[in-house]
């Protein structure tokens, strides 16, 4: 099985990516999810990024997308940030990841 590949977009992709990325991969750990490709971009490079490498998430912390614009699921990272409804979020990531054959 495909380890997952996640991409994280922050606004410059510094210290609010560092609070996101380890709320993250903590909520990872907890499901049981420990081996991952997690990525980091600011949100400038989002689009070109998804392109290329193909990722099977994108968490998007600043800015807005649609889904109909990039090429995988896009979800708001508004939660990361702020510490409430990471569950709910981090339910949305695995029901893509197992759809997608990434996670049992």
């Amino acid at each position: 099985m495909a380890k997952p590949f996640i991409y994280l977009a922050c606004g410059s992709a510094a210290m609010s990516a560092m609070l996101c990325k380890s709320r993250l991969e903590d909520a990872l750990r907890q499901r049981g999810i420990k081996d991952y490709d997690l990525r980091i971009c600011r949100v400038a490079e989002l689009y070109e990024n998804v392109r290329r490498l193909k990722p099977d998430v994108a968490i998007v912390t600043a800015g807005s997308f649609a889904e109909k614009d990039i090429e995988c699921p896009v979800f708001s990272g508004v939660p990361l940030m702020m510490g409430v409804g990471i569950d709910a979020l981090m339910d949305k990531v695995v029901a893509v990841l197992k759809k997608k054959g990434k996670v049992p």
